[in-house]
């Protein structure tokens, strides 16, 4: 067993989504530990379910967190499938499509008429019964061509049913068939196997050593207070009704939950947590408004549980629920007005990979002093077939996007969607500063995503190859004649000024040429306008504003000595491609 205690080094790591894909991290992030101590983490999706653990482990590391990662390969083999547990109504589909996923087609048809055996099986008797009336006139042909037609007519009718019904329950249990908790089957309803949530909040505590296996529930489970300052963690959602995402736990304070859905998302133990914690905050008017129509305050920021962001994230459309929650909408402050329950909006929270399946963006900086590893699941091409590992650290001009093949309705519906989520991922991907630190893994269709039931050996193989990317990373090649290019992170810091160098020079240069040009003879005409942004209300804004253009004009006029000249255009640049530039964009 590794000694992580003697780490010494500090990194950050962004993994990716892929539900199933996070089978490759645990060996990647072992491998990272016994060399560095992690000080920013994030993801999305399963790669959220990923970082949540990886802190938990770091905030316990002196103890061993680490340790409680080590088993998880060995258990993923046995158990990732029972992870995904339907509720009851949707457990004859979802079974269906494993048995469809699995090429069992016939025995996926099977199955749903079985379990809607009533659909379909009185149109059939009738049939049956009006065929052997006509086989006693002796109309054998008519009685054929009778049940053939009856029989595929019961069975069109039940499939017009099931799909009807499907789409009806699936809009009233929020767009998903797994909750995430523990779901209970049959008469006795026993299961000893544990829902997503349940597992996962459990392995948070003993990773971070607040109980044991199977042992008690701690008072309370880890928030993010718990690990902050030392351990910043983020993961992504996707809000569906404002579209856009959100960075967990930096949500605002207008956002509610109803106690009777979360227990059906959430284990009960962190729902009891959730509503002892709501029930703490300072009650405003607006919460006294919320909570007379059965809504509590969501604990945000130091208050949220980890398991509760974790599964925020990972909430694949359809595979499991969407988490609901709720806001005011405020009426508009010059026409003031009581709230009404118009004014309370229902706000869906889907899978953050659906706006930023792979935010590498998070923890960065201009100039980094440690890296910020990235750990990339991207799909396997027939033109490289050796290529499964792989971190682009020799330098080249640039680096280019591997494509997929689109032969099918499914392939070509299904890369407008990824086109459509994943292009400013991918792209950013490629820019140097950012491409030589993250290591790709490539999955084969039948490896990571969708495929829930994956055999053991299929695992392996992917927790192998999450051990390959991590050791690239840490600087070492498992494999030499494939994994040729280990990390180098002061040969990353130097290509990392020269861009930096590059984007800020482009932009101090275009600007100097606006300010001398008109905009500092508007801003100094301007400043002292009444009705300009904020006016001059504030104490001492003549003065602030004076400041500003002062700093600004010196800014300026030291970049008008370089004469407009651009040494990242000169003969001698050794910029690395492709070019990047500085622009500004909203935090989320």
């Amino acid at each position: 067993m590794a000694d992580y205690t003697r780490a010494t080094d500090e990194c950050d790591i962004i993994m990716k989504g892929g539900v199933t894909s996070g089978v490759v991290y645990p060996k990647t992030i072992l491998r990272l530990a016994e060399k560095h101590r992690f000080r920013a983490i994030g993801g999305t999706s399963a790669g959220a379910i990923a970082a949540v653990m990886t802190a938990a482990a770091e905030y316990n590391r002196a103890g061993g967190g680490f340790a409680a990662i080590e088993g998880l390969p060995e258990e993923l083999e046995r158990k990732l499938l029972s992870l995904f547990q339907p509720s009851p109504k949707f457990k004859p589909l979802f079974d269906a499509a494993m048995d469809m996923a699995g090429g069992r087609r016939a025995l996926a048809a099977a199955r749903l008429l079985a379990a809607n055996f009533q659909l379909w099986a009185i149109p059939a008797a009738v049939g049956v019964a009006l065929s052997l009336l006509l086989l006693l006139f002796g109309e054998t042909l008519a009685a054929l061509l009778l049940f053939v037609i009856l029989l595929v007519a019961s069975v069109a009718y039940a499939v017009v049913k099931i799909v009807s019904r499907t789409l009806r329950e699936l809009e009233t249990d929020n767009f998903g068939m797994c909750p995430g908790p523990t779901q209970h089957y049959g008469k006795d309803g026993d299961n000893d196997k544990p829902g997503l949530s349940d597992w996962l909040a459990e392995k948070i505590e003993v990773a971070a050593g607040r109980m044991q296996p199977d042992g008690a529930k701690p008072d309370r489970p880890l928030i993010f207070g718990d690990i902050a300052p030392a351990i910043d963690l983020r993961v992504m959602t996707t809000n569906l009704s404002v579209r856009r995402p959100h960075t967990l736990p930096a949500l605002d304070n207008n956002h509610y939950f109803r106690e009777d859905e979360f227990r059906c998302i959430f284990p009960a133990w962190v729902v009891d947590y959730l509503v002892e914690a709501a029930n703490a905050i300072t009650h405003t008017h607006d919460i006294r408004f919320m909570e007379s129509h059965g809504l509590l305050p969501l604990p945000t920021h130091e208050r949220m549980p980890l398991v509760v962001a974790a599964r925020m994230s990972l909430s694949f459309p359809i595979l499991f629920t969407i988490v609901p929650l709720y806001r005011i909408n405020h009426p508009d402050p010059d026409k003031p007005r009581a709230l009404t329950k118009d004014d309370i909006e229902r706000m869906l929270f889907s899978d953050g990979g659906l706006s930023s399946n792979f935010p590498i963006h998070f923890f960065d900086s201009l100039l980094p002093q440690r890296p910020t590893f990235g750990v990339a699941l991207d799909s396997w091409s027939q033109r490289e077939p050796e290529r499964r590992v792989h971190l682009p650290m020799k330098p080249k001009e640039g680096i280019g996007l591997n494509s997929t093949a689109i032969s099918s309705l499914g392939g070509f519906l299904m890369g407008l969607v990824n086109a459509a989520k994943d292009w400013q991922d991918r792209l950013q991907s490629t820019l140097p500063g950012y491409r030589e630190r993250i290591a790709s893994v490539y999955l084969t269709e039948d490896e990571g995503g969708l495929n829930l039931d994956m055999k053991p050996d299929v695992i392996k193989k992917l927790v192998g190859y999450g051990d390959r990317a991590g050791a690239l990373a840490t600087g070492v090649s498992l494999d030499p004649a494939v994994d040729e290019e280990p990390f180098d992170f002061d040969e990353h810091r130097w290509r990392r000024f020269l861009v930096a160098f590059a984007a800020a020079e482009s932009v101090l240069v275009e600007a100097e040429k606006s300010w001398q040009a008109s905009t500092r003879g508007f801003v100094e005409g301007y400043k002292d306008q009444d009705h300009c942004y904020r006016g001059l209300d504030k104490p001492d804004a003549k003065a602030w504003r004076n400041d500003v253009i002062e700093r600004f004009d010196g800014l300026m006029n030291h970049v008008s000595g370089w004469q407009g000249k651009k040494l990242a255009e000169a003969p001698a640049a050794t910029i690395p491609r492709p070019k990047t530039h500085v622009k500004l964009s909203p935090e989320y």
